[in-house]
């Protein structure tokens, strides 16, 4: 399909463009994007709590279903946080650095951001918080959420 390969050389031709890539990471764009997804993630575990909150008497079993999938999408919030967080460090330790390859070099010498233990140890703790309260994570919708209660 023509729209998907123009989105792709697109994203190469901007990959490969190193003044580009340094400017997004001089202003920040990594830890914006995981502080805005933790934000989405917080609005959505928002509005299924809500609903879930509603359904708890009238559907016991969906308004569990609905709680698991509002405290599994918590969870995710979380994770993105320590990732942001992380992402943040490497930010403010190299976003006064001069061109492109100086910042690749220092970041090679650390695991990527997502994989570095704070993020690890952030996830299994709220994945295991979740099980431990929810008995499960649930990341599909539960079924039969459309209808009212």
């Amino acid at each position: 399909d023509s729209g998907s390969r123009s989105a792709t050389s697109l994203i190469e031709t901007c990959m490969m463009d190193d003044r580009l890539t340094f400017r997004a990471f001089r202003s920040g764009v990594v830890p914006i994007c995981c502080f805005g997804a933790s934000f989405c993630l917080v609005a959505y575990t928002t509005v299924w709590s809500a609903t879930a909150y509603k359904w708890k008497d009238a559907a016991p079993r969906l308004g569990h279903e609905m709680a698991t999938h509002a405290a599994t999408a918590g969870t995710g919030a979380v994770i993105a946080g320590a990732a942001a967080v992380e992402a943040c460090h490497d930010w403010l330790t190299h976003r006064k650095a001069t061109n492109i390859h100086e910042v690749t070099r220092a970041l090679m010498q650390r695991r990527l951001f997502f994989l570095r233990t704070p993020v690890l140890v952030t996830s299994v703790v709220a994945a295991g918080g979740t099980v431990l309260a929810f008995g499960g994570l649930k990341f599909t919708q539960p079924a039969g959420a459309h209808r009212p209660p």
